[in-house]
């Protein structure tokens, strides 16, 4: 094998791992992102919740709401909007666009 021949093995070669690098980077940052997990009682909600009337353990099934998040709710009650739900600290527009899909606002009731 002469010189130019070893060069463009060497190129290939090089070019190949760099391919594999960059796709392997590529799917690494495609699947870090967090995905919204269910918690297991969320079978046992009907869907969508009224964010009205909800207990805790209803809001805390909700992807992404925990414990505090689940408390600031209750406490903000009630709601004339799904929309009013972005108006609490945590919630901010993705989160408010993934919940739209859970939540409702049936009749208000008495703070």
């Amino acid at each position: 094998m002469n010189e130019r021949e070893r060069r463009a093995v060497g190129f290939a070669l090089v070019t190949l791992a760099l391919g594999l690098v960059l796709l392997f980077l590529g799917r690494l940052a495609y699947h870090s992102k967090p995905l919204p997990r269910l918690a297991p009682r969320a079978q046992r909600v009907s869907w969508p919740v009224d964010i009205n009337s909800a207990s805790k353990e209803e809001l805390l099934a909700l992807p992404g709401v925990g414990p505090a998040l689940a408390e600031s709710i209750l406490a903000r009650r009630p709601f004339r909007s799904v929309e009013e739900l972005g108006e609490i600290k945590g919630i901010g527009p993705e989160k408010l666009k993934l919940l739209r899909g859970y939540v409702t606002v049936g009749k208000q009731k008495a703070p």
